[in-house]
């Protein structure tokens, strides 16, 4: 009887331990798996789902800790459902959740060039510094490399410190990516906000045609500081 019993107990141990911990802890992410599976039938069809789910209590912000940590927010960015990013947001969704290697919603929404998500996720909260990031994960960063001046304005019009960057390769590209867009105001709002400027800079723009006005802004800007002596005609 007691080796029936012994057995009984270890094939029950067994089979406790080999349950997944989101069957005990009911913690499977609803929304965001409806959304990760269903995402083939369309927006609609998944507004009028997680509208249910949500009057239903279920967490809009579960972060599914496997593959790419994905939540709903970042699943709506990436399969381009603005209708259910905007619902989401209103309903408790967090802009500035951190997912996988330190991504947040925001800067998903500019690697993939989303501009509508970027200024929805802007109007809803989003920052555009959030705890400590590599410096290649920072918004402003992402934004100006990815190439889309909308988004950088975006970004840039969220008042960043970009003097917080200091003086490494990442501030020195981000100058260059700034400047490639050719637009005076740009980079007028980027030294506004404490971006770095330089004289190599201020060189490789005079090598560009039709930089006219990105030269006189590195000149008000030197002269201003008194850094360095500089004119126009250094770049004839």
């Amino acid at each position: 009887m007691w080796k029936v019993g012994s057995w009984f107990l270890s094939v029950l141990l067994v089979y406790f331990f080999s349950i997944p911990a989101n069957a005990l802890t009911d913690n499977e992410c609803v929304i965001e798996g409806l959304i990760s599976k269903d995402y083939p039938k369309g927006e609609d069809y998944l507004l009028e789902k997680v509208e249910v789910l949500v009057d239903q209590g279920e967490d809009v912000n579960c972060l599914n800790e496997e593959g790419f940590k994905s939540t709903a927010v970042t699943l709506s960015i990436h399969f381009k459902f603005d209708r259910l990013l905007r619902f989401l947001l209103e309903h408790g969704g967090d802009p500035n959740m951190e997912g996988f290697a330190l991504s947040t919603p925001l800067r998903l929404a500019i690697t993939n060039s989303r501009e509508d998500a970027v200024e929805i996720l802007i109007d809803h909260g989003a920052k555009a510094q959030v705890g400590k990031k590599w410096r290649s994960k920072h918004p402003v960063y992402s934004a100006a490399s990815g190439g889309n001046k909308k988004i950088l304005s975006l970004i840039l019009s969220m008042n960043p410190n970009l003097s917080l960057f200091g003086d490494d390769v990442y501030t020195r590209m981000l100058e260059t990516y700034v400047v490639r867009h050719n637009d005076r105001g740009l980079l007028r709002k980027y030294i506004d906000l404490g971006g770095y400027i330089s004289k190599r800079g201020f060189e490789n723009i005079c090598k560009e045609k039709n930089t006219s006005e990105l030269v006189e802004e590195y000149i008000q800007y030197f002269y201003s500081r008194k850094m360095i002596d500089v004119k126009v005609s250094d770049c004839n």
